[in-house]
């Protein structure tokens, strides 16, 4: 019998107040998520972890059988208060790194959505994360990828995490009708990363952009941005099966703990 691939999926979501104003669009993203990688569950065992942040850290779900996560509500994601990115980052690794101890063959995806700057941080800084994500994808079984809404500024995060530019991409908050867009354009990336997984791949630094060192531009509409994704270009084998099933339980953003550090 062959083994399906293990991928763990960790979502770190911006909810400050900047993102009040396309709250719908964050919700929509969210959700497209979940429904893609439940529809590439019978390919892989695919767990899931969210969190989401402002100035504080909610922890909603870790490690989790994506077939358990519910979609959002429109009422269950309420955007306030400034940008702790650098704590949700941390903490979210962290708590992925815990809750999957001992899966040495598994991949891991980490989702980094967020329209602003870090300005509320208080529990790691940018040199804490970039260790993390040194030797997270020092391992070849790490893939780090962020969206966000200023291209100058993920060149600058990328320079800060080491996360490669070519996991990056640009969306846009302008409005609900452009948000949409490109942050749907972001979820094709997706698409093509769970498809390479089928295939065997462990991680690629090109998830959003074919151009090295470059990050994408989900905002244009170009042709080079509107065509289907070329397949990702990946470091690592692993290996490949099949299996479903859709037992979702009911579970919103609301279903969440604020995180209380110890330290």
């Amino acid at each position: 019998m062959t083994t399906k691939p293990k991928t763990h999926v960790g979502i770190v979501l911006d909810r400050s107040g900047s993102m009040g104003h396309i709250k719908r669009q964050a919700i929509d993203h969210f959700n497209e998520q979940v429904e893609l990688a439940q529809n590439n569950s019978a390919e892989q065992d695919i767990t899931f972890t969210l969190v989401t942040f402002n100035e504080n850290v909610f922890e909603h779900h870790v490690a989790e059988p994506v077939t358990q996560v519910a979609k959002a509500d429109a009422d269950s994601y309420q955007p306030n208060g400034g940008t702790a990115l650098w704590d949700a980052v941390g903490y979210t690794i962290k708590k992925m790194q815990e809750a999957t101890e001992g899966d040495k063959e598994a991949s891991y995806l980490l989702i980094i959505i967020s329209d602003g700057e870090e300005n509320q941080s208080t529990h790691y800084t940018s040199a804490h994360v970039r260790e993390m994500i040194d030797g997270c994808q020092a391992t070849g079984r790490w893939t780090v990828s962020y969206v966000g809404c200023d291209e100058k500024y993920l060149y600058r995060i990328a320079q800060a995490t080491n996360i490669p530019i070519s996991n990056m991409g640009v969306w846009s908050n302008e409005n609900a009708e452009v948000a949409t867009k490109s942050l749907r354009r972001s979820t094709m990336r997706y698409d093509n990363y769970y498809q390479s997984r089928n295939a065997g791949e462990a991680s690629t630094d090109m998830l959003m952009s074919d151009a090295i060192g470059a990050c994408a531009n989900f905002v244009d509409d170009s042709p080079s941005q509107t065509a289907p994704p070329t397949p990702v270009k990946a470091i690592k084998r692993q290996m490949s099966g099949a299996t479903r099933s859709s037992d979702v339980t009911s579970r919103t953003f609301n279903v969440g703990t604020e995180v209380k550090w110890t330290s």
